[in-house]
């Protein structure tokens, strides 16, 4: 019956699993890459299939170029997927070349729109055509020097490419990026090596340094006064990761429990969903209460994101919630949030229900507040070279270079770019005014719920001709300065204080200062003067880098998320001058925090 079977479908054109798992390894190719012998995919997990059926070329060939030509060597690469990858896990490559991880759609708005090369922050350019978005513009050809700022300084951390050959960022192209992992030394697998199980190490190759994911492992870099030792040759000079110096920090909850990112974040949020967004905040629907639940409300019995992916490695088994580790296969209890009289007293806030998880439970929040953007076309490399383990390889290998070999390097600066590989004239360099971790500034994001804000980013511009004179010096460009609401990835089960958000100026957004007490006969306190201000250094602003409104709620900077904002006039009164009923609630937490802290005697 089966050979029955396997007759009428070959008749008919069809090709059988029966078919597949039969099919041999490519003899010539094996003859030569024994170590690429083993199964693709791992076996149990697949077919066996032969090597030309990715790779092209001719696996019967006895010789190297006839066996080569036509090969393809990373056909997971993006133009490669959708015929090497596609065809068994249909729809997934089309959906990742739409990923922001492909696209990098929304650091190409924001950084245009700052800028004012745009009038919105929504995304209108990708690295490559993907409708309705066209390929990035020429900066030959539109004059503009923030495509040239984008192309040859951001645009080299995206599935197009491969990673950056440096410690900490080395990786593969397209699907092989994530699925292929490079081990602790940057070494590519024995063998196709490819997995499900990509751990967080796989992850910061690219998420680190510019947003969530170097702090959720334990690190963040360090401020640029650290930096200036970077070439320093003693014992204790900081290690570099991906040509930057880091500061070790505690780790998130999350990953001190053994969890990696793919525990928490689903496929669809990952490799993308096939929809277009306009920031990483809309692309993630997973939310604390995904896993853990809202206050006085448990998770729902299928646990799913905003979006409505469903997080499959999360079942309630016997009345508690069990996640299933998909690196390890560990199961864990998930905590839920306490209710009723056992929940802590910030819980039982009912106005707490608008303030996400984070606001409070994010261990610190680490910024770059005001960046120093400079185009330099002198050769004056011994300047910046105390700056130069700044997280980009073309500036770390230019300035390192000239400064070991000063004779050699007597020519004004050039730096390729990322997209097409055409050298042109001039350094991108960046340098924070302050890098901080304790500078808690808060607004409200998606849902009305109140985030934590991070620079992204306060661009200050100095701008250098071919000659080396300066066209453009310490301007901020119109809007230039830009927040956004995001979840740093610090978690810790402790929590700031009360009043680190009610009643402190810096946290509600109006700069460095602080309400001074009410004077007799006012209705209000008034604010002191800022403690910095960059207008005293001859650049022309409102107010401090922390300075996101004005005491009126008016936005003061570009809030870059959708539905985000910062605090109304309302809001900022309410907050900054709290009445009897926070002062109760206050209380009630320092008596649950002292009786935690001093526990009476045991019997």
């Amino acid at each position: 019956m089966k050979k029955l079977l396997l007759i009428l479908a070959l008749a008919l054109g069809l090709v059988l699993p029966v078919a597949a798992a039969t099919t041999p390894q490519d003899p010539g190719c094996v003859s030569c890459h024994p170590k690429f012998s083993a199964p693709m995919p791992p076996a149990g997990q697949g077919h066996t299939i032969a090597c030309t059926r990715c790779h092209l070329g001719d696996g019967q060939a006895k010789e190297g170029n006839a066996a080569h030509k036509g090969m393809v060597k990373n056909p997971s690469a993006l133009d490669q997927a959708q015929r090497a990858c596609g065809s068994c896990h249909q729809g997934w490559t089309e959906k990742v070349k739409r990923s922001p991880m492909a696209t990098n759609m929304g650091l190409i708005a924001h950084t245009r729109y700052l800028w004012g090369a745009q009038t919105s922050p929504d995304p209108q350019f990708t690295i490559r055509e993907t409708d309705p978005l066209v390929a990035m513009p020429d900066p030959e050809v539109n004059g503009k020097p923030v495509d040239d700022f984008l192309r040859r300084r951001c645009l080299r951390c995206h599935l197009w490419d491969k990673g950056a050959y440096t410690q900490g960022a080395r990786r593969a192209a397209g699907c092989a990026a994530c699925h292929r992992p490079y081990d602790t030394q940057g070494r590519p697998p024995q063998g196709h090596g490819l997995t499900k199980k990509v751990p967080v190490s796989q992850c910061l190759t690219c998420h680190s340094g510019c947003g969530a994911g170097a702090e959720f492992a334990g690190r963040t870099p360090r401020d640029a006064v650290v930096l200036a030792r970077f070439l320093d040759t003693r014992r204790g000079q900081p290690e570099l990761i991906q040509d930057r110096a880091w500061r070790p920090m505690r780790p998130d909850l999350h990953y001190q429990a053994g969890l990696g990112c793919v525990d928490c974040h689903p496929r669809s949020e990952v490799m993308g969903d096939g929809r277009l967004r306009t920031s990483g905040l809309d692309h993630v629907g997973l939310r604390c209460s995904s896993c853990h639940g809202g206050l006085d409300k448990k998770p729902p019995r299928s646990p799913a994101t905003t979006h409505g992916a469903p997080l499959n490695n999360l079942a309630w088994r016997g009345g508690e919630l069990i996640l299933t580790g998909k690196l390890d296969g560990k199961s864990r209890p998930v905590p839920l949030i306490a209710s009723g009289t056992k929940a802590p007293a910030a819980h039982r806030v009912v106005e707490h229900g608008k303030v996400a998880c984070h606001a409070c439970h994010a261990s610190y929040n680490p910024g770059a507040w005001g960046m120093q953007v400079l185009l330099e076309t002198r050769p004056d490399y011994g300047l910046h070279a105390p700056i130069a383990a700044q997280g980009d390889p073309q500036v770390f290998e230019l300035l390192n270079k000239a400064l070991f070999n000063a004779t050699q390097y007597n020519s004004p600066p050039q730096t390729r770019d990322y997209l097409t590989g055409k050298m042109g004239l001039g350094v991108w360099l960046l340098s924070p005014w302050f890098r901080r971790q304790e500078w808690r500034v808060y607004g409200l994001g998606p849902e009305g719920l109140t985030y934590l804000l991070s620079p992204r980013y306060q661009y200050v511009l100095t701008l250098m001709d071919p000659s080396g004179k300066l066209t453009t010096q310490a301007q901020v460009p119109s809007p230039g300065l830009g927040v956004t609401p995001w979840n740093p990835h610090t978690t810790a089960r402790a929590t700031v204080g009360c009043a680190d958000c009610h009643g402190s100026a810096r946290a509600l957004g109006l700069g460095l200062t602080f309400a001074r007490e009410k004077e007799k006969g006012q209705a209000t306190s008034k604010l002191a003067p800022e403690l910095w201000l960059p207008g005293a250094e001859g650049i022309a602003m409102h107010g401090g880098w922390t300075k996101v409104v004005d005491d009126q709620g008016r936005a003061l900077q570009a809030f870059l998320v959708d539905e985000s904002r910062p605090y109304n006039r309302e809001e900022l009164r309410r907050l900054l001058h709290p009445g009897k009923k926070y002062k109760r609630w206050l209380l009630k937490a320092m008596e649950e925090d002292w009786a935690l802290r001093n526990p009476g005697p045991t019997r």
